[in-house]
């Protein structure tokens, strides 16, 4: 969940600027939203597949997984947020982006070490992973929505 939030906000900051005017707190409420409304949608998406394969039931793993998501949800919300926040409108959408694709990183770097591979393969795989998702933010921004 973190990383498909992280990933979609990635696109959205890229396909959008922020408006002439625009405050840093309309930014950051807009950012805010857009991350709540994705995790939203997810989760809600993923409780009907839930049922569609369980008999119509959300059972106690089905839960627990949607509370992970949702907690791993919130912990990119307030990522999105903070540097809008707390830092000069110049540096702040940068650092924001740099802490999103840090973590899309950062989570590939432990779905390869949970596979086993030792730390250089794994930093590998995670170069991989970013320049993967680079790939795909710049077909999104030559797109222009």
């Amino acid at each position: 969940m973190a990383l498909y939030l992280s990933l979609s906000l990635l696109a959205v900051i890229l396909a959008t600027s922020p408006q002439a005017g625009e405050s840093r707190s309309e930014l950051a409420v807009t950012l805010l939203l857009t991350t709540l409304g994705l995790l939203i949608a997810h989760i809600l998406a993923f409780a009907v597949s839930s049922r569609l394969v369980s008999q119509g039931q959300l059972d106690a793993e089905s839960r627990r997984s949607i509370g992970a998501q949702a907690g791993a949800g919130l912990v990119v919300a307030v990522v999105v947020t903070l540097p809008i926040v707390l830092l000069s409108p110049d540096i702040s959408l940068k650092v924001t982006e740099f802490l999103l694709l840090g973590f899309v990183c950062a989570v590939a770097f432990m779905a390869a070490r949970q596979a086993g591979v030792s730390k250089g393969r794994a930093l590998l795989y995670s170069g991989v992973v970013v320049v993967l998702a680079v790939v795909v933010l710049v077909v999104k921004s030559l797109v222009g929505h």
